[in-house]
């Protein structure tokens, strides 16, 4: 497997700031359209650390149809990787920037979300 220098780039916050950004999203409604549309606008995807994990799904599964998600929303969530040969499994990286602030049981919540729809983790 290839050697992949991951290293995050990004501002650091301060937890006072975090709390502030955090406080601003709850109960704020978010359909399916709104997902999508913060996804795209975003357009840092995929950031270094993806391209790192899908040169090693792919190293370590070529066969396997490994690809960046293109839009595809799972109960509300946007998993990173997908398989593109028919078999429902999602990989999620937790970077430092959009899950700074999970804890194990918000990790273990989005993956239960994920089995519920239908797929693999």
């Amino acid at each position: 497997m290839k050697a992949c220098n991951a290293k995050q780039v990004g501002r650091p916050r301060s937890a006072e700031t975090r709390a502030k950004l955090s406080a601003a999203q709850i109960g704020r409604p978010r359909s399916l359209e709104s997902v999508r549309a913060g996804a795209k606008a975003m357009s840092r995807h995929p950031n270094r650390l993806e391209r790192c994990v899908l040169a090693a799904l792919i190293d370590a599964f070529p066969t396997a149809g490994w690809k960046f998600n293109d839009g595809l929303v799972i109960a509300g969530k946007i998993p990173d990787f997908i398989r593109s040969d028919g078999v429902k499994l999602v990989v999620d990286v937790h970077g430092d920037y959009w899950h700074r602030n999970d804890t194990p049981a918000t990790c273990r919540a989005r993956q239960r979300l994920f089995r519920d729809a239908g797929g693999s983790l």
